[in-house]
C-alpha cells in the first residue's frame, strides 16, 4: 500500500532503519466532534518526516478508509486537515494546557504547601512557579468557559476539552512524559541517528542538561548524606502529596522518582525538580511559542473545521470541499490573533531571575556556571540555524522564560 512512497525501499528495510513513525491518536476516543486518527511517516532521503498514510478513526471500514498521498489532490488534503485537527485538539488540550500550565499548577500548589520559604528546594524553584497561578486563574475565565475561546474555536469545544485532558492524564507518567531523556527513549526516539532533523530533541537536551547541572549543583550542597534525605520532612510530605491520589488531595502522578517510602537519593531529588524547572521554561516555551507559526494559517493546522471529514476515496473532493470545512471567518480571525498573543515571550529568559532567591556561595557560582552555558547553548543554536533548511529557535535561551506567564 505504502512501498511506491519510499523511495525505492521496501517497508521492511525502512523498518530495519528506523525511517517509519506512527502517529495514534487513540487518546481522543469519546472526544465529541473531532477525529480519532492514525498517521504513518516516513523519514525521506532528505530526512524530513513526511505522511505516507491516514486513516481517520481508529477501526477500518468500508467509511473510513486509508488515505494516501497517491490519492485525487483534495481528497488528501482533507484528509491531511482532518489529521490535523485531531492532532491539533491533543496539542493544545494536553500537551500545552494540562501538560505544562495545569501540572506545574498543582506541584505549585505542592510545593506551598510542605517547603517553607527558607527551604533551598523551595528557593530554588520559587523563581519558576512566579506566574503560573497567575495565568492559569486568568485563563479559566478567558478561554476555559462558556464562550470562551476553548469552546468557540476549537471543534471539540469546552466539553471535549475537558474529556481530552481527562483522558490523556490517566496515561500521564511525571518520568515518561515529563523527563525529557526518558521520554524521548520511551517513544524510541533517543538515538540520534534517527530524525536527524529533530531539532526538539538536539536543542532541547542541551537546555535539560544544562538545568540538571545547575540543580544537581544546588542539590548536593545541601544534601551531603542519606540523612539529610530521609529526615527532611517537608521533601517527603512534598513527594507524598504529587503521588498521592487526586481524592484524597494529592497531585496523583505517576512514576515520580523515589519509592514506596519517598525520596532516597540526591539524583532523584534532582531529577524530580529538574522536571519541575524544565517544564516551566523550556518545556512550555517549546510548546507555546510556535503556536501563531502552525495555527496563523488554519487550513494548516485548523483547530476547527466544519462538516465531515472524507469517508470515501471513491468520491472526487474539490477546492469547495476544502473552502467549505473551514472556519468562517470571524472565527479564523479569532484563532489567529488568540495564536498570536499567546506565541509572545513578555517575561525575563531562562537564569535572569527578577528576584534572587538562593544567595549562598555554591549556588550564587552555579547560577554564573547556568547562565554562561545558556549563553553557549544559544551561540551553538545561532550556527546551526545558518544551516538549518528551517530554522529551530524554540530552544533558544532567549527565547525560554524563566516560568510559565501566558
Amino acid at each position: 500500500m505504502v512501498e511506491s512512497f519510499l523511495e525505492g525501499k521496501t517497508l521492511d528495510e525502512c523498518l530495519q532503519n528506523k525511517r517509519i513513525f506512527i502517529v495514534n491518536h487513540k487518546v481522543l476516543e469519546g472526544v465529541q466532534n473531532v477525529t480519532v486518527p492514525i498517521g504513518l511517516f516516513y523519514a525521506n532521503v532528505n530526512n524530513d518526516l513526511i505522511p505516507i498514510a491516514i486513516q481517520l478513526y481508529q477501526e477500518k471500514g468500508p467509511e473510513n478508509p486509508v488515505f494516501l498521498p497517491s490519492d485525487p489532490k483534495y481528497t488528501w488534503v482533507l484528509a491531511k486537515m482532518w489529521f490535523n485537527l485531531g492532532d491539533a485538539s491533543y496539542h493544545e488540550a494536553c500537551t500545552h494546557l494540562a501538560f505544562t500550565h495545569f501540572i506545574l499548577e498543582s506541584i505549585s500548589v505542592a510545593v506551598n504547601r510542605h517547603l517553607s520559604p527558607s527551604h533551598p528546594l523551595y528557593r530554588l524553584v520559587a523563581p519558576h512557579l512566579h506566574f503560573v497561578m497567575a495565568i492559569n486563574h486568568r485563563g479559566l475565565g478567558k478561554l476555559l468557559d462558556k464562550g470562551g475561546a476553548f469552546d468557540v474555536l476549537f471543534s471539540m469545544g469546552l466539553k471535549g476539552t475537558f474529556a481530552l485532558i481527562a483522558n490523556a492524564f490517566k496515561t500521564w507518567s511525571f518520568t515518561n512524559n515529563g523527563i525529557l531523556p526518558a521520554n524521548l527513549k520511551h517513544r524510541r526516539l533517543d538515538d540520534p541517528k534517527v530524525l536527524t532533523k529533530y531539532y526538539y530533541r538536539e536543542d532541547g537536551l542541551k537546555v535539560w542538561d544544562a538545568i540538571r547541572n545547575y540543580v544537581d549543583t544546588i542539590v548536593k550542597e545541601y544534601y551531603t548524606t542519606d540523612d539529610d534525605i530521609g529526615y527532611d520532612f517537608e521533601l517527603q510530605g512534598f513527594r507524598a502529596t504529587l503521588v498521592r491520589s487526586i481524592e484524597n488531595g494529592g497531585c496523583g502522578f505517576q512514576d515520580v522518582p523515589g519509592v514506596e517510602d519517598g525520596v532516597t537519593t540526591t539524583d532523584q531529588i534532582v531529577d524530580i525538580f529538574t522536571m519541575i524547572i524544565f517544564t516551566a521554561s523550556g518545556g512550555h516555551a517549546s510548546t507555546n511559542f510556535g503556536q501563531y507559526d502552525q495555527y496563523g494559517f488554519p487550513p494548516n493546522y485548523p483547530a476547527l473545521l466544519r462538516g465531515k471529514p472524507p469517508n470515501s476515496k471513491e468520491k472526487e473532493y474539490t477546492e469547495q470541499d476544502v473552502m467549505a470545512a473551514l472556519p468562517t471567518k470571524d472565527t479564523m480571525l479569532s484563532s489567529m490573533t488568540l495564536s498570536k498573543l499567546l506565541s509572545t515571550k513578555n517575561t525575563d529568559s531562562l537564569g535572569e531571575y527578577e528576584t534572587q532567591f538562593l544567595y549562598d556561595q555554591t549556588s550564587v557560582n552555579a547560577l554564573r556556571t547556568f547562565k554562561r552555558t545558556l549563553n553557549e547553548i544559544g551561540k551553538e543554536i545561532n550556527v546551526k540555524n545558518r544551516v538549518r533548511t528551517y530554522p529551530y529557535v524554540r530552544f533558544h535561551p532567549d527565547n525560554i522564560p524563566n516560568d510559565i506567564s501566558i
